[in-house]
């Protein structure tokens, strides 16, 4: 059975020194010349990781941006210092423990210079290649470490009451999205509870990003309709993309078995949302987690769609495989 992952990850603590293994252990999967891992970034650590397992496997697909749970940790106003920086886009502002722990924060101009020049390595060897995991949360705190996954400070850590300010996220979203439209490729898209402005952004602007993906959709079947009706005036594609961890979960099953049937067969996608090196360097059974995350979501929406498993498999393959399309 063909599966493409439409939206993974590296861990936390992927070091660059592992990226041979990882990519000798997606070359090895059965079929991977028509299977593809479409790898999220979601900072400057792992935007290092990805970018070289790319031009290791041909079956990675990088997408570099700035996962909101990161937003904090950039710059826009490069006069600023550590402390004015963070008290500016924190709400509210750090305590002198979390300002302690938090690194000097990274100009933003100078990531999105180096995500350019990816892309621009990208399309000279015509390598696929996407924006993101990038868009907004409302409900995310910062934890106490500094951000999530800091591995110097891995003990006792707690989330703490400072949130990343809206208006700070918007401004590095859109400047994402403005790249995106610049180089005209794909998003994916991460919302929580930010619905508002997140739909008016994405749907006002933009009209050169070809495929428009939202990430483990979790909003209602109206806003669904809403996004439908607001697409289908427009050249754009738009994507609702399903993970078995969070769409067809138990208490969540029901709600991605109604939006399904409302969308069109080739807007529909599968992904895990995982690590993959979590699973594929450790032992075969990992592995097969792994693929089981893809089945599962999967077969869910077969159901759903009433297709036969196997035809609706080879449709959600082939939908995946149109975003690999120069």
């Amino acid at each position: 059975m063909k599966l493409s992952d439409t939206h993974c990850h590296v861990g936390v603590d992927a070091t660059v020194q592992q990226v041979e293994d990882i990519a000798i252990a997606i070359n090895s999967q059965p079929s991977v010349e028509s299977r593809h891992f479409h790898l999220m970034c979601t900072n400057h650590w792992d935007l290092d990781v990805i970018s070289q397992l790319a031009t290791f496997s041909e079956s990675v697909v990088p997408y570099m941006g700035i996962h909101p749970w990161y937003s904090h940790l950039y710059r826009i106003d490069s006069t600023l210092d550590k402390k004015a920086h963070y008290e500016l886009c924190l709400e509210p502002g750090p305590s002198a423990e979390l300002l302690a722990v938090l690194p000097e924060p990274v100009d933003l101009d100078v990531h999105l210079h180096k995500i350019q020049q990816l892309a621009e390595k990208y399309d000279v060897s015509n390598k696929p290649y996407g924006i993101g995991e990038i868009g907004l949360d409302k409900v995310f705190r910062v934890p106490s470490n500094g951000f999530f996954g800091n591995q110097k400070n891995v003990e006792d850590v707690v989330l703490t009451k400072s949130k990343v300010a809206m208006d700070h996220q918007k401004q590095v979203f859109t400047r994402q999205l403005d790249l995106a439209n610049l180089l005209s490729k794909q998003v994916s898209l991460h919302c929580v509870r930010a619905h508002g402005p997140f739909f008016d952004i994405v749907t006002k602007g933009y009209p050169d990003i070809p495929n428009v993906i939202l990430h483990s959709y979790t909003g209602s079947v109206d806003q669904a309709k809403s996004w439908m009706r607001e697409f289908s005036k427009q050249k754009r594609n738009l994507r609702f993309s399903f993970s078995n961890y969070i769409n067809a979960s138990e208490p969540k099953e029901d709600s991605l078995r109604d939006l399904v049937k409302l969308l069109d067969d080739s807007q529909i996608l599968i992904e895990s949302d995982m690590p993959v090196d979590k699973f594929f360097l450790e032992d075969g059974e990992k592995m097969e987690d792994y693929f089981s995350q893809l089945e599962n979501v999967g077969r869910v929406i077969c159901e759903s769609k009433e297709w036969e498993i196997e035809m609706g498999m080879a449709q959600l393959h082939q939908n995946a495989l149109q975003l690999t399309v120069k």
